[in-house]
């Protein structure tokens, strides 16, 4: 082969392959590589969060009001805890000997002061500037770095507080050769003013509270006078807990998390009472389960956003936890798009994020804002009067402000909700339970049980007749499509396939699923897929899919499937819906999509994949080679025919009332535009580019 026509086929193949890379990636998170956060501190001027990242050797920057990490500042090597004291942060570097002032206003590293040794914590007194470092007992040093005093020398020290009342610092420290061996110290500038010996319930952390310093260890809560700590009060804790990490004083309560338990614990002051805030870790056979996954390292409160941000292991390593409710959100790399849905009120797409128990909010294919949401959001639907969200985790149901994500109101979603719809022309929420076979028809005002309607086994989808209301709901095990009209069953439509996906439009029901065609308790199971057009009752028709008919939706005249093949196998098929004619099926990048929903305005499919990608897939409608549908049928298709059936149908009469919601909206740093246009563009230049090179080989 010659020169050119090797640099002529190589063109060609670029071409070819870029156009096959039809689908746009969105990856919802874009910030800076955030590793294990060790330490936190919160800027009182911005009620920015400022957390220690061990693993990259910078000071991570956290923006509580949109939940975006927003930049890093480098630092020593290995820091591992930090504070913020007259107007600066300083972090503690333990394999560097180093401490790293850093000015927030500009965030930029100021000054960085050598003190040698491997320090491991630090606290500042504003008012004479001196640098309180744990380091084999506590080093006392000045902004310059210069070493003033050494207390406590020898003493293992676990923890150490400023108290901003008393202008004093506590210290809780251990020697086993000492005599006493565990005490609590009171220092005043470079003298210890007293030493309190505690040969039992010596406690392993302090914190200050108001009025008090409070201790805390295993199994007890002591509180002492911060002016004379030899007074003080002990009790016991109503629940032990494993070895005591870090505690905070916030609205009245002490707020703590012990190792190896990954829980976040409230202690009342008074008493000693304990309780767990987040769902505490529970033993499941011989494993524990637990609530917060990861490893947890600090815990700070600001009183800006009254809220607790708690550290961690990566890939999710903030959790931002509400300190009345227990409610929490993890914020990380880690973005599990469990379930997407575009909403056409709002005209924004809406993301579950299984993991953090969170809502990414995204317009353009950038993340605009991040809501709040409940635990596991694993359903998403929406009204399309005024754009509420109605959210489900499989055993609770919420409708959330799609603007803010404030709760509206809480209900029951019944044991196991697998499907979730919205139907205008009834006003009803409907739920199907896959565990009861019940479909719950739910009132969108209040959240109350409308009906409960018995249906087949095993209810796995939904759709409605945007006509007439009529919801259609497939039901897997007994092969069978339930129909109901508002809160009644009206008829069930057999369909020769266990059903898995359904879809109304253009006057066609469209049922996707499966068939087990192999010898009972054979293995490999073998498994047959279908695609069947149900109309007036009857089956129209039936064809034969490569793979399972995951979702289906109705577009421009069009069908889109989406079959799940695993491995990037995972096909798009587009269907003449009247006669079951297929116009594509085309591989898509995807591996194991979990949900399909089509933004009308701008002409994407997004396919969500949680795993093992965390990413949505944007597929521009306008680059798929389509020919308009037509009434003529090129395709030999199966078709199959159930005994007719009758629809009988009462309208109800619409029962919408409309609520107004506030629509503040949050913003985030950009991920990227998933317009089609730029799609369009360079497959243009990619054609002109090819027809001038064959100009130009013709030519010579």
């Amino acid at each position: 082969m010659s020169g050119k026509k090797a640099l002529l086929l190589l063109v060609v193949m670029l071409i070819a392959e870029s156009l096959q890379a039809f689908s746009l990636t969105i990856n919802l998170y874009t910030g800076p590589s955030i590793g294990y956060l060790v330490s936190a501190a919160v800027n009182p001027n911005n009620g920015y969060i400022y957390a220690v990242d061990s693993q990259n050797n910078d000071i991570a920057i956290f923006n509580p009001y949109n939940y975006s990490f927003i930049g890093t500042i480098p630092v020593g090597v290995e820091p591992v805890y930090i504070t913020y004291a007259n107007g600066y942060f300083y972090v503690v570097n333990n394999k560097s000997g180093t401490i790293s002032i850093i000015n927030p206003q500009t965030n930029k590293l100021v000054n960085t002061i050598y003190i040698g040794g491997s320090p491991q914590s630090i606290v500042v007194d504003p008012k004479n500037g001196y640098l309180y470092v744990i380091d084999n007992g506590i080093e006392i040093f000045t902004q310059s770095g210069k070493e003033v005093a050494t207390l406590l020398k020898g003493y293992y020290v676990t923890s150490m507080v400023f108290d901003p009342y008393t202008g004093l610092v506590y210290v809780v420290g251990n020697n086993p050769l000492a005599i006493p061996s565990n005490i609590i110290s009171q220092i005043n500038g470079t003298s210890i003013l007293r030493n309190v010996s505690m040969f039992i319930n010596a406690p392993s952390q302090l914190v200050v509270g108001k009025n008090a310093v409070y201790g805390i260890n295993t199994v007890s809560l002591s509180v002492f006078n911060p002016y004379n700590i030899s007074n003080y009060t002990t009790y016991s804790l109503s629940l032990a807990l494993s070895f005591p990490c870090a505690v905070i004083y916030a609205l009245g309560n002490i707020y703590v998390f012990s190792e190896g338990y990954e829980t976040v614990y409230v202690i009342n002051i008074s008493n000693g009472q304990v309780s767990a805030l987040t769902p505490s870790a529970i033993y499941v056979g011989f494993s524990l389960s637990f609530s917060l996954p990861g490893q947890l390292s600090d815990i700070v409160y600001d009183p800006k956003t009254n809220m607790i941000y708690v550290t961690g292991t990566p890939p999710n390593p903030i959790y931002v936890i509400n300190p009345i409710t227990g409610a929490y959100l993890a914020i990380g790399s880690q973005i599990q798009a469990q379930y997407a849905v575009y909403n056409n009120v709002t005209g924004d797409l809406y993301v579950a994020n299984y993991q953090a128990n969170s809502i990414y909010v995204l317009n353009n294919g950038k993340v605009i804002s991040i809501i709040p949401s409940i635990a596991s959001p694993s359903l998403i639907t929406y009204n399309t009067y005024n754009g509420v969200l109605y959210i489900t985790n499989g055993g609770e149901l919420v409708a959330e402000n799609p603007y803010n994500g404030s709760i509206l109101w809480k209900a029951s979603a019944g044991k196991d909700a697998v499907a979730l719809l919205y139907d205008p022309l009834d006003n009803l929420i409907y739920v199907a339970d896959n565990t009861s076979n019940l479909v719950l028809a739910i009132s969108p005002l209040n959240g109350s049980v409308v009906s409960a309607i018995q249906v087949g086994s095993n209810p796995v989808a939904l759709t409605y007749n945007p006509q007439n209301g009529l919801v259609y709901v497939a039901n897997y095990n007994n092969e069978t499509v339930s129909v109901i009209n508002g809160t009644e069953l009206i008829t069930t439509i057999e369909v020769p396939f266990k059903p898995i996906a359904v879809a109304y439009g253009e006057e066609v029901l469209l049922v996707g699923g499966e068939k087990i065609v192999s010898k009972p308790y054979s293995y490999p199971v073998i498994l047959n897929y279908y695609l069947a057009g149900i109309k007036d009752g009857k089956v129209q028709f039936t064809i034969e899919l490569n793979n399972t008919p995951d979702f289906i939706e109705y577009y421009k005249g069009y069908v889109i499937i989406t079959t799940g093949g695993g491995f990037n196998l995972t096909k798009l098929i587009i269907l003449n819906p009247s006669y079951g004619q297929i116009i594509i099926e085309k591989n898509v990048n995807v591996t194991f999509p979990t949900s399909m929903t089509i933004d009308p305005n701008e002409g994407l499919i997004y396919i969500t994949e949680p795993y093992p990608y965390n990413q949505i897939y944007a597929i521009p409608f306008n680059s798929l080679t389509l020919t308009p549908p037509t009434s003529s049928n090129t395709t030999t298709l199966t078709t199959t025919t159930t005994s007719s059936t009758t629809l009988t149908y009462t309208s109800i009469s619409s029962k919408t009332t409309t609520q107004i919601l506030s629509s503040t909206k949050s913003t985030v740093p950009s991920s990227m535009s998933g317009s089609s246009l730029s799609l369009i563009i360079i497959t243009v230049v990619a054609i002109v580019v090819l027809a001038s090179i064959v100009i130009v080989f013709r030519r010579r």
